[in-house]
């Protein structure tokens, strides 16, 4: 089980064993406000970026979730199991330019 706040302290998202994560809104005492689907195992990390939850588990896959939409936007296969995750908050990717990505 994982918890995490989102970027602007207004929810509170917790994963399960089976991978699905819920979202509670911290104002209205914990009232959940709705599900995110599709992890398909345990997820060991969960962090929460702005409006979007990343998550990566047993299932091998790193998966992006807008909690705001209720949509995955992308999952990605990576070959071994990952334990943990750190997002660097510091680099905005929208202004780097094409040439400027590895």
């Amino acid at each position: 089980m994982n918890l995490c706040l989102s970027g602007d302290d207004k929810n509170c998202l917790i994963s399960n064993q089976t991978g699905t994560i819920s979202v509670l809104d911290t104002r209205k005492d914990l009232q959940m406000i709705h599900v995110l689907w599709g992890a398909k195992g345990s997820l060991k990390s969960l962090k929460s970026y702005d409006d979007f939850v990343v998550g990566v588990g047993l299932d091998r896959f790193l998966w992006i979730f807008n909690f705001k939409t209720k949509e995955t936007v992308v999952n990605v296969y990576l070959k071994q199991k990952q334990m943990s995750l750190l997002i660097d908050g510091t680099k905005d990717v929208k202004k780097r330019k094409k040439e400027e990505i590895p």
